[in-house]
């Protein structure tokens, strides 16, 4: 498990196991064989049967998972330390896993959103590009040698034709390049806070994307501030969850407000990512003094707002894409027809 990151789904699976068997107050280690066997990968099931070796010897859960730092994200360490220091394991779990299982069925959906109609662009370009270099020679031909003048869009195209294999070299050239750029904005923290402002920008997947991580902050944190853990290390934590590299670059600036005694609501209002009505809410429930609750509350409404967005996004990018493919599809019928209309045209002058 050296180097791997955790991944939602398992994150989901290990934490809503482990409030299973803390509700049922079953035996820890063979509990974890058996979640051991049941692990979706084998890294995982090599982590999970380490972790029921340290119980039976009994240490501590939370000290056994905090003995796996490479396996086992801190989130988890900390929820099950917050969990057993205040007697409530099974629900911090329970939250932790509904949380990890929410974020992984939002992206699904964003993947669904955008397979559907990618795989139409795929095959549509791979149409046309085959099209330009097997069917319209054999179309201009036949004008070419009645000496039938084509026209310009024609010629262009038959040109296109002639040097393909020369201007694909090109483009995948390009296109790796490309790739290569964009895996240095994954990789590089500032590089990768620009390309998140870029995302947030853009309609429709920004709301998306927006929603979703302020749906995991606010979940994170409610939970972890319920469960009694300091407010400092509950918004360092609760940052690095949002799949966000913008908290992420927030997280020590955060934490650092907290423990200087700044109220979370002034220690959110220079981060961009929150919008004014978060800022707002979390100023309103310190107020009245029920912010793990009233974070909660908003984490369901940031939820259903990131579902509406990723409802729209599977009815919208489609017909975004086809809009996009009709190019594509007078190419095609260009293709097809305007050889035969130059040579109808040269018979009927004729």
């Amino acid at each position: 498990m050296a180097g791997r990151v955790l991944r939602d789904e398992e994150l989901a699976f290990v934490s809503g196991q482990l409030a299973a068997l803390t509700a049922r107050e079953a035996p820890l280690g063979s509990g974890l064989r058996a979640m051991a066997a049941d692990a979706p990968s084998g890294p995982l099931r090599e982590a999970l049967s380490r972790l029921a070796d340290d119980v039976q010897r009994g240490v501590l859960l939370s000290k056994a998972v905090q003995a796996q730092p490479v396996a086992f994200p801190e989130l988890l360490a900390a929820a099950v330390e917050a969990g057993e220091a205040s007697n409530s394991l099974p629900d911090v779990l329970s939250m932790l896993s509904r949380n990890s299982r929410m974020v992984a069925n939002l992206r699904a959906r964003a993947w669904q959103a955008a397979i559907y109609p990618a795989s139409i662009l795929v095959l549509s370009t791979g149409f046309a590009l085959f099209a330009l270099k097997f069917f319209l020679p054999s179309l201009v031909q036949v004008p070419k040698e009645l000496g039938v003048e084509l026209p310009g869009f024609l010629v262009s195209l038959d040109w296109l034709g002639a040097h393909l294999g020369g201007l694909l070299t090109v483009s995948g050239l390009v296109g790796v390049a490309t790739a290569l750029a964009v895996f240095a904005t994954r990789t590089q923290p500032p590089l990768q806070a620009t390309w998140e402002r870029l995302v947030l920008w853009t309609p429709l997947v920004g709301r998306f994307v927006r929603s979703a991580v302020q749906a995991r902050f606010c979940r994170m944190l409610g939970l972890l501030l319920k469960a009694g853990v300091p407010v400092s290390r509950a918004l360092r934590l609760a940052a690095r969850s949002g799949a966000s590299k913008m908290l992420e670059r927030a997280e020590e600036s955060l934490g650092g407000q907290a423990e200087r005694g700044c109220s979370l609501s002034l220690a959110l209002a220079p981060v961009s990512l929150c919008s004014g009505t978060l800022w707002w809410m979390v100023e309103m429930a310190e107020k009245r003094g029920d912010l793990p609750d009233a974070l909660l509350d908003m984490a369901d409404h940031y939820e259903q707002e990131s579902e509406h967005a990723a409802g729209l996004m599977n009815a919208l990018l489609p017909a975004v894409f086809v809009v996009a493919l009709l190019p594509v599809l007078w190419l095609v019928v260009g293709l097809v027809l305007l050889p035969l209309i130059s040579l109808m045209a040269s018979i009927g002058s004729g």
